[in-house]
């Protein structure tokens, strides 16, 4: 560990040494300090090393949320999987939790699954009409609901795993 108090010495030593005077010898003796300084130094890099972490890392700032995808838990749930639909869903309230359509996959799920015997679809229901605001008007998001069940989980084209 170096040292600040310690730095300077060393270069003041130098420049008394060589009989330096005059704006030369501030400048030897600021240039010396931010040279031989850490903290100075690690804070005028942080800029350069920024713009490099930038160009081969992205922006990748916490304030990002990633995009919403229900297609992967309503897949789960058209193959039976409905334990990693709801998990799927809930990892994505995390980000989206003002989203009908990941409500309406996890309602669906949890009737899909029949887990707690209809009392957590009731429940998660309850939660998304209760976030969602809709809790007058839960009909708009019964209509949700209806029009994600009847969604094909596959597009035309794709076939499911277990069909291959």
């Amino acid at each position: 560990i170096i040292d600040p108090a310690r730095e300077l010495v060393v270069v003041g030593s130098f420049i008394s040494e060589f009989r330096l005077s005059g704006p030369l010898r501030i400048i030897l003796l600021l240039s010396g300090c931010i040279v031989l300084s850490t903290v100075i130094r690690q804070q005028a890099a942080r800029p350069f090393t920024g713009l490099i972490d930038k160009v081969y890392f992205g922006d990748n700032t916490r304030d990002e949320s990633p995009p919403l995808n229900v297609r992967l838990p309503r897949a789960y749930r058209a193959e039976g999987c409905y334990d990693k639909s709801i998990q799927e869903c809930t990892r994505q309230m995390e980000w989206h939790a003002l989203s009908p359509e990941l409500w309406a996959e996890l309602v669906l799920a949890y009737r899909g699954g029949r887990q707690g015997g209809g009392e957590a679809e009731t429940a998660a229901r309850a939660r998304a009409l209760e976030c969602l605001g809709m809790t007058p008007v839960p009909h708009r998001f019964d209509k949700i609901v209806r029009e994600r069940d009847n969604l094909p989980a596959f597009p035309a084209d794709m076939v499911s795993q277990f069909e291959r």
